[in-house]
């Protein structure tokens, strides 16, 4: 239990807190645009594809946060600048479209329609840039891990603060079924609010992860040791 308060507690995920909670918070939101505005076969052709971007989209961020000619700080600042500007694209290409659909209901949208790519790729594109957001974090969370147990309660903390926020977003959701706006809109304002304190922590990023450097000086001792 010291373990875990210690944990909950400390610095890295006091600053990440708010970016955990805002990182699933996209799922409910996104979850009624998709079922309000698009016929069930439009939903379904949408489960198909999404995930095979999403993949790509994960390899993509992962080639940026694996260079090598980069110190471990600077790739978590790139990593998080290239997740903030991706999500802000389709935040505000979703609140566009929710604004038209306010004005005038477009009733339920095909994959046929004329509508439907414009409207669709909204969703399309937040099924990537949401996990996005999610896979970073875990990224930087092992960046300042100096062993394997404490990466995992770090991981866990993040997953728990990740899960309420799901939680609420699907709530939240729940009392706005005909407009998404608003889901959109709290969306957007908790990214806001997250950024500051995140950039605070990616800014603090070892250059080197503390494990790999624990590593290397119990191989070092080992091998004097052996030598002896």
């Amino acid at each position: 239990m010291k373990r875990i308060a210690k944990t909950m507690s400390s610095k890295l995920i006091l600053l990440s807190a708010l970016w955990a909670f805002w990182s699933f918070f996209y799922s409910g939101t996104w979850s009624t645009y998709l079922g309000t505005y698009f016929t069930v076969r439009a939903r379904a052709l949408s489960s198909l594809i999404s995930p095979f971007f999403c993949i790509v989209g994960c390899f993509g961020l992962g080639f940026i946060l694996d260079m090598k000619g980069l110190s471990q700080r600077r790739r978590a600042q790139i990593g998080l600048y290239t997740v903030v500007i991706l999500n802000v694209a389709v935040y505000i290409w979703s609140i566009i479209m929710q604004s038209k659909f306010n004005r005038a209901d477009p009733g339920a949208i095909d994959w046929d329609d004329s509508l439907y790519a414009s409207s669709f790729l909204p969703y399309f594109f937040v099924q990537t840039t949401g996990p996005l957001s999610q896979s970073y974090m875990y990224w930087l969370l092992s960046s300042f891990a100096t062993d394997a147990q404490e990466n995992v309660r770090n991981g866990a903390a993040f997953r728990c603060i990740e899960a309420v926020g799901q939680a609420v977003a699907y709530g939240m959701n729940t009392q706005t079924t005909n407009d998404p706006m608003v889901g959109f809109c709290v969306t957007f304002a908790l990214l806001g609010a997250a950024l500051c304190p995140m950039i605070m922590l990616v800014n603090t990023t070892p250059d080197r992860i503390p494990a790999d450097i624990v590593a290397e000086e119990q191989d070092a001792a080992r091998q004097k040791i052996e030598g002896v």
